[in-house]
């Protein structure tokens, strides 16, 4: 199944109310539009909040649009790393609904991550799929996977498998945010 909406006893709309009042959205515009809430044991202060961001594999502070390439990091690490909760959310109920998560599907790299209006990624593939708790969304903003469109509701959590081609599009005039983890294999 390419995208299975999961049973899970999760408060959505006090996941979303500590949002805002956490101000995430700003620390993630702030922070390339990701940050982790999950990290690695020996990273602490401010890299916590882009240490399990982006590529794990490129370096993309290093592209080259004549190339179209991105060396690779330095430092290689595995999805697995990140399994710690990052100290700004500890004592929270977003804490509360990651361990519920790892407990039950072993998650994690979580990060949130905002889409702009009127965007789209370019289609790749993940090394492992991935479960979306959509935080900020509209009828508007959807996924296509292989050749199917996804529209992912508020108020649910997804198992997705973005292991096969896939693009996340925003196709409307507000920001869209998702709460999304890597499932181990």
């Amino acid at each position: 199944m390419i995208v299975e909406k999961l049973d899970i006893d999760i408060d959505y709309e006090r996941l979303v109310a500590e949002y805002n009042s956490l101000n995430i959205e700003k620390m993630l515009l702030e922070n390339n539009k990701q940050i982790s809430v999950q990290k690695r044991p020996n990273v602490q202060g401010k890299n916590e909040l882009t240490d399990g961001t982006q590529s794990l594999v490129f370096d993309w502070d290093t592209y080259d649009e004549t190339t179209g390439k991105a060396k690779l990091r330095k430092e290689l690490v595995k999805e697995t790393d990140f399994s710690e909760v990052c100290d700004f959310i500890k004592s929270t109920y977003t804490e509360e609904v990651i361990k519920k998560l790892q407990e039950k599907y072993g998650v994690v790299r979580g990060r949130y991550m905002i889409s702009e209006m009127k965007s789209c990624l370019t289609i790749h593939r993940d090394s492992s799929k991935r479960m979306h708790i959509p935080i900020v969304t509209n009828e508007n903003c959807f996924m296509v996977i292989e050749d199917s469109v996804y529209h992912l509701p508020y108020g649910s959590t997804y198992r997705v498998d973005t292991t096969v081609p896939h693009t996340a599009v925003n196709a409307s005039s507000t920001r869209r945010t998702h709460l999304v983890f890597c499932l181990p294999k």
